[in-house]
């Protein structure tokens, strides 16, 4: 009769990956771009399959525009809260002073709490980055946004210039638009006061889908030159 020899010895476990350890400036920017080619797909692969039926089902078809809308406010949501907490993991990691940062940081009295019964450096670190994580806010406009992206050292040019000339007001305005819509669509189904459902044109979708491309190609290019050591 075989005998059958069991092992014990232990395998190592995998190396599990921490999602700081995924946060580098080349995965935020591609994670967006996947993003962005899923919001663009949604609408034009639906009319691909669908076309009899949305041709005579306008409400459907305003319902699948609305869907990009709340995607993509949501996307362009991660992307600067991503781009934010990596560079504040840099800033804390290289235990940089306020007055050279620009900037005061501040944390509530339960995670301070847990810092003082925290054991090693790595826990507070991580109670610190989270409690960070918590000041964001969802349907960001584009004032907010400057003023998280101002936290950690990149500041924005207040013009841009890609075929023609766009001023910060033309920014401005679209992304706030866009984060209006995103909020109606969220909290009211879209209705306005008389509740009756606000027009929506692919037109308008897509001009908010080039705007919000325009502006994080800015921040990432804005990213990429700052101060900060480590950034890919």
């Amino acid at each position: 009769m075989n005998t059958i020899v069991f092992d014990d010895r232990r395998q190592p476990e995998p190396k599990k990956e921490n999602g700081d350890d995924l946060l580098t400036l080349e995965n935020i920017d591609n994670n967006f771009k996947d993003a962005i080619r899923e919001i663009k797909d949604l609408y034009r692969n639906i009319y691909k399959t669908l076309p009899q039926i949305l041709d005579k089902e306008q409400p459907l078809a305003d319902n699948i525009l609305r869907s990009q809308v709340f995607f993509l406010d949501s996307a362009l949501d991660l992307y600067v809260s991503d781009i934010v907490k990596y560079f504040f993991k840099e800033y804390t990691k290289d235990y940089k002073s306020e007055k050279d940062f620009g900037y005061v940081f501040t944390v509530n009295f339960e995670t301070l709490k847990q810092c003082m019964y925290a054991q090693d450096a790595d826990k507070i670190h991580k109670l610190l980055l989270d409690s960070f994580g918590y000041w964001f806010v969802t349907c960001m406009k584009y004032d907010t946004i400057l003023k998280y992206l101002k936290m950690v050292g990149i500041n924005l040019p207040s013009k841009y210039t890609n075929t023609t000339e766009k001023s910060y007001q033309d920014m401005k305005r679209d992304i706030d638009n866009l984060s209006n819509r995103r909020n109606k669509i969220g909290h009211n189904s879209d209705l306005d006061k008389n509740r009756k459902k606000i027009t929506i044109k692919p037109g308008m979708v897509n001009n908010w889908i080039n705007k919000v491309v325009q502006l994080q190609e800015l921040i990432q290019q804005a990213a990429a030159k700052s101060a900060f050591p480590n950034k890919q």
